[in-house]
Parts: structure tokens; C-alpha cells; sequence
């Protein structure tokens, strides 16, 4: 009896441990209420695994390669099975002489010569599948560039949030000076008021930077696909110095003229002369090779059945379509212009490439010039702001050239920091505008 309850505590205790291990396990690889720090790159890949437009192009793409092999099937040989079941009538005076027929046949077509209609055919199926590749790619790059903007905008508005914190700290320290300088002297009342109500102002301008970061943080959570009940928040460093250090190369050459994006014009131009090709060759003659064999059963109502006749036939088929030239050549006439719109289409993408790469070049120009700028007028400022302060407490100043001299130094501080946050994201979308994919080889969506 001892040795019984000795061995089930020993399994209640090895399956207590075992659940243990397991729930330890389940809290190590998910913490209950820790917070996910992504960088740009994981917003990216999350952001394109989670695009509805990736996802319909993905669909396309695996729709293109369907058709592709059902063209490629028609170079193989088609088999059709076809069986009959009737009565026949063996002597019209005698409308009762009826016998049972039993036909099946199989027939076997193998085209020969088309005139290149099946392999223009097969061309306009595989342009077809790369231009839906390069529709996905291009897909991706458009998600790639709204997170990119999204989550600039939320480092920004987080510099703000704490810059207009740190004012706030300021304020406070400087109202608690003003307090005590106004019990020791004689300063007038409304010296106090108006530190009071400067402080208001700024805590007001506080609250609303925290909710301009939670907007632009529920924006991007959007389009990461991240529920709300997931909290998350972004790193600040971006992608990394590999990607900064590409640029000497990749901008160099005419990179417009060759553009990933201008490949799904190029391919669907292909397509289109391909079907072009395809109508030119259904024209001439389509010729095939045919083998049926056929096997008739008759069947008398006296359970007497005659020997069964089999027949073989081998032989050429020649299909012409005589009276389709003129419906042909309208259908021709339609595709060359769409072809035509393509290659409009292709000439207007081209254009608005190059004016993006001139304008993220001219704003990296700008926001460097902008970045030495308000350096140089935030230390000036710090300088006057301490020169007016102390001023201030000797009588010199009075509290507008104070509150002046503060708000420019504030001004000075938001602008330096957005400037040099949009000459990240600026460089980073210069890199993005010559085609290049931030979100890394093994981005979702990434087809070979």
C-alpha cells in the first residue's frame, strides 16, 4: 500500500513540475504586457504582410501562373473519351424491330504546326506573370513608403512630446523661483500671474504633443496590423549604417530609365505584342494530327449479340478560319492601342520617378542647410535665453522679453530636431525613390 501511494506521488509530482516547465516556458516566449520595440525595418515587413494590396497581388500572381501552365498544356496531347447508349431500328415495316447500340470512342489530337500561335501564346502567359510580379513589387514599394512617412512622423512627434515636457519641467522651475523672489521683493502680482498662466499654456501644449503621438502611433499600428490590446513602440535609431552606405553607388547612372517600377509597363507591352503574334498566326492554317478508335456494340432483344466492330482512324486535321480575318484585325487594332496607353503610362511613371529623386535630393540640399541653421540659433538663443534670465530677476527684463526669449528657444529646439528627422527620412526615401527594398530579402511578399 506504501509503495502505491509512493509512486502516484511521484507522477502527481512529475506532472505538476511538467506543467511547470510548460507554463515557465509559454511566459518566457510571451511575457504577459511586454512591450515590442520594432525598428523601421520590422515596421516594414509587418506593414506588407499585413497589406491588402500585397495580398490581392499575390492572388494575381498565382492566378498568372495558373494560365501560364494552362497554356503551356495545349503542346500536349488531348485525350476525349465519348460513349452512346441508344436503339436502332431494324426494319421500318415493323415498328417493334428495335435493337440496343452501344458506341464509345477515343480520340487522341496532337497540334503540329500553328504557326507560332502557341508559343506566341505561351510569351503573352509568362509576360503576363512577370507583370503581375512587378504590380506586387510595386505594391510592396508603395506600403514601404506610407510606413517610412508614418514612422517618421511618430519619431518626430515623440521629439516634440519631449521637448514640450522639458519645457514644462523649465517653467516650473522658473515659477518656483518667481514665487520665492516674490516673497523676498516687491514684485508686482502680475509678474506671478503671468508665469501661472505661461505654465498653463505649456502643459496645455504638452497633453496635446502625448496625443499626437498616440494618433500617429494608432496609424501605424494600423497598417502593421497590430491589435490594440498589443502595445508596441519604435526604436529611434532606423535601419542601420548598411543602407546609408549604398548611396554612393546606387545614385549614380540614369536611374529612371531603369526603374523596377517601369517593368510592369514593359511587360505588358510584351504581353500585348505577343498577342498580337498569336492573332497574326490564327490567320494561316492550324494544323494537327488526330487518332479515334470506336467500338459499336449491338445489342438484339433476344439477348443475342452480334461480334463488336472496331474502327481506327488516323489522319491530319486542318482548321482555317476563313470569315475571323476581319474580326482579327479589329482585335488587333484594339490591342496595338492599348499597347499604345501602356507605353503613355510607362513615359508619365518615368517622369514622376525622376521629379521624386530631384526632390528628395533638393530636401536632403535643404535640410542641411536647415540642420546648421537652427543649431547655430539654438546655441545663440540658449545664450540670450541666460543672459534674459538672469535679467530678469535683476529688474532689467521683465517677464515678456522672458516669455519671448523662451518660446523662441522652444521654436528653435522642435525645429532643429524635425529638420534632422526629416533629413533621415528624406535620405531614406531617396534610397526607397531608385527602386531599393528597405524591408530586406525576406520581406513577406518577397516572390523569387
Amino acid at each position: 500500500m506504501s509503495t502505491i501511494c509512493l509512486r502516484n506521488r511521484f507522477l502527481i509530482a512529475m506532472c505538476v513540475a511538467g506543467i511547470g516547465l510548460a507554463l515557465c516556458s509559454y511566459g518566457y516566449a510571451q511575457p504577459e504586457g511586454e512591450m515590442r520595440i520594432l525598428d523601421l525595418r520590422d515596421c516594414l515587413n509587418l506593414a506588407i504582410q499585413h497589406s491588402p494590396e500585397v495580398t490581392i497581388s499575390l492572388e494575381d500572381v498565382q492566378l498568372s501562373l495558373a494560365e501560364e501552365k494552362q497554356r503551356e498544356a495545349q503542346f500536349y496531347p488531348s485525350a476525349n473519351v465519348d460513349v452512346s447508349y441508344g436503339s436502332i431500328e431494324r426494319d421500318r415495316t415493323d415498328p417493334g424491330d428495335e435493337n440496343t447500340l452501344l458506341e464509345s470512342g477515343l480520340t487522341v489530337r496532337q497540334p503540329l504546326f500553328t504557326f507560332g500561335r502557341l508559343n506566341s501564346d505561351l510569351r503573352s502567359a509568362q509576360a503576363s506573370t512577370k507583370h503581375f510580379h512587378s504590380e506586387l513589387a510595386e505594391n510592396r514599394h508603395l506600403v514601404q513608403a506610407e510606413v517610412i512617412n508614418n514612422y517618421f512622423a511618430l519619431l518626430m512627434a515623440k521629439e516634440i512630446m519631449r521637448i514640450r515636457e522639458e519645457a514644462v519641467r523649465l517653467a516650473e522651475a522658473h515659477l518656483e523661483k518667481v514665487r520665492g523672489f516674490f516673497q523676498l521683493t516687491a514684485l508686482k502680482k502680475v509678474s506671478l500671474l503671468r508665469a501661472e498662466v505661461f505654465l498653463q499654456s505649456l502643459q496645455i501644449q504638452s497633453v496635446n504633443a502625448v496625443y499626437t503621438v498616440d494618433d500617429r502611433k494608432n496609424r501605424l499600428r494600423v497598417l502593421m496590423g497590430i491589435p490594440q490590446k498589443e502595445d508596441f513602440d519604435i526604436a529611434g535609431a532606423t535601419i542601420g549604417g548598411e543602407i546609408h552606405g549604398q548611396f554612393a553607388s546606387d545614385l549614380l547612372g540614369p536611374i529612371a530609365d531603369n526603374h523596377p517600377l517601369l517593368d510592369k509597363y514593359r511587360y505588358d507591352i510584351l504581353s500585348k505584342q505577343e498577342q498580337i503574334n498569336s492573332l497574326e498566326a490564327s490567320r494561316y492554317p492550324q494544323i494537327g494530327f488526330f487518332a479515334r478508335y470506336e467500338r459499336r456494340d449491338e445489342i438484339f432483344d433476344f439477348d443475342e449479340t452480334l461480334q463488336p466492330e472496331d474502327e481506327w482512324n488516323v489522319g491530319l486535321t486542318l482548321g482555317w478560319d476563313l470569315f475571323d480575318l476581319f474580326t482579327a484585325q479589329y482585335e488587333r487594332s484594339r490591342i496595338e492601342a492599348q499597347a499604345r496607353a501602356v507605353d503613355g503610362e510607362a513615359e508619365l511613371a518615368r517622369d514622376q520617378i525622376r521629379e521624386t529623386i530631384d526632390n528628395q535630393r533638393n530636401n536632403i540640399a535643404l535640410l542641411q542647410k536647415q540642420i546648421d541653421y537652427y543649431a547655430k540659433l539654438k546655441e545663440m538663443l540658449e545664450e540670450s535665453y541666460d543672459l534674459v534670465e538672469q535679467g530678469y530677476y535683476a529688474g532689467v527684463y521683465g517677464h515678456l522679453e522672458w516669455e519671448s526669449t523662451f518660446r523662441q528657444l522652444e521654436d528653435a529646439r522642435i525645429q532643429l530636431a524635425i529638420a534632422r528627422r526629416n533629413l533621415e527620412k528624406s535620405r531614406l526615401l531617396l534610397l526607397w525613390a531608385t527602386g531599393n527594398s528597405l524591408a530586406g530579402p525576406q520581406a513577406p511578399g518577397e516572390m523569387p
